[in-house]
């Protein structure tokens, strides 16, 4: 798949703690996550990510929508130290 300016991405439907576990392809240099605002334990797609090697590009972004209710249940880092909070945007709501 490819937008107006030309890049590739694809946009994956599936259950994302499946998907995460068993990720077997190249890795991305983005990864955007925007989990339903009801699911539980969302906060686990951190870990995930950080525990499969093959997901994201060592420079790659990790992107995340949750609502700032939920901002305390996430790291600032990954267990592993690899994956680093270094930026916050708040939107109202």
């Amino acid at each position: 798949m490819a937008d107006e300016i030309g890049a590739r991405h694809t946009l994956f439907l599936k259950d994302v703690f499946k998907f995460l576990e068993n990720y077997q392809g190249q890795p991305y240099t983005i990864i955007y996550a925007d989990p339903p605002f009801p699911l539980k334990g969302k906060e686990r797609i951190l870990d995930l990510i950080d525990l499969n090697t093959n997901l994201l590009t060592p420079n790659g972004l990790f992107v995340v929508h949750i609502p700032s209710e939920e901002q305390k249940l996430w790291k600032e880092q990954s267990d592993s130290g690899l994956l680093k909070l270094i930026d916050t945007r708040v939107y109202g709501r």
